[in-house]
């Protein structure tokens, strides 16, 4: 999927890393708390290891580069053509939705809607990863 300046990014890019794979949008209740949240985890953890890869699902794409503006993770936009299949692949029902990966790929957490706020529990599974 294209990052923001429209370079194709791939999730496989990250492999060897611990990743949360984040389905999320700047149009959800609660996302600038989401946001924030996630990068807590990343600051504290990304010189360790571990990776985030976001994939908006923003229906329009100023709005998302404008949210995205200041990220410092490998952000990606879905747009209309793609999202239902992407969303299909990965079983997400509803948004924000977020998996974690070990560093071999394999799932070891996944949460979705509510459940995916407070990500303060995530830190002990991650750190684990670590």
């Amino acid at each position: 999927l294209p990052d923001e300046q429209g370079d194709l990014q791939s999730l496989s890019d990250l492999r060897g890393s611990v990743i949360i794979l984040d389905f999320s949008s700047s149009e959800i209740e609660q996302y600038t708390g989401y946001k924030f949240e996630l990068r807590e985890l990343y600051n504290k953890y990304n010189q360790r290891g571990l990776e985030i890869y976001s994939v908006s699902f923003d229906r329009n794409q100023f709005i998302w580069q404008e949210a995205i503006a200041n990220l410092p993770w490998t952000t990606v936009w879905a747009d209309a053509n793609v999202a239902a299949p992407i969303l299909m692949q990965y079983n997400v029902p509803s948004l924000p939705t977020l998996f974690l990966f070990d560093r071999k790929g394999n799932p070891t957490d996944h949460r979705s809607g509510q459940a995916a706020f407070g990500l303060r529990s995530l830190w002990w599974l991650i750190k684990e990863q670590l």
